[in-house]
């Protein structure tokens, strides 16, 4: 704290402009990012005490599990390709769903004017949806 009052009433000016902000902006998050650490560690602290004395994981003392199982999906999924097409992802397709994955996330085409990258997205999600459902 008493560095931060000593920049403040510092205002050094280097070509016209002051260094308070830029000097003061690590000091001010490096002060927030403490309170919430200390925060954080006196509002879990009993949590994990008891998780201690009685031997269960956090996720028990919290309620259960909120889902038996979680469904992954592969993400990214169509940045293995060399070329883009709707024909490589719907091989890429077959072959994902056979290593057992069930859902992918693929991002839209980024280059072209809007009317065309939308309709390269349709037909690469009807290519992928008619080789693999």
């Amino acid at each position: 704290m008493m560095a931060g009052r000593k920049l403040h009433r510092a205002g050094s000016e280097r070509d016209g402009r002051s260094l308070r902000p830029l000097l003061l902006s690590p000091l001010a998050v490096a002060q927030w990012t403490g309170r919430q650490l200390r925060y954080l560690r006196r509002r879990y602290r009993p949590v994990g005490h008891r998780r201690e004395a009685l031997g269960v994981p956090v996720w028990r003392l919290l309620g259960g599990p909120i889902h038996r199982e979680l469904r992954a999906y592969f993400t990214h999924w169509h940045a293995v390709l060399k070329q883009r097409s709707p024909e490589a992802l719907a091989e890429h397709a077959v072959a994902t769903v056979s290593q057992g994955w069930t859902a992918v996330k693929w991002t839209l085409p980024l280059s072209g004017a809007e009317p065309e990258r939308l309709k390269q997205a349709m037909a690469e999600i009807e290519a992928v949806r008619k080789a693999v459902g």
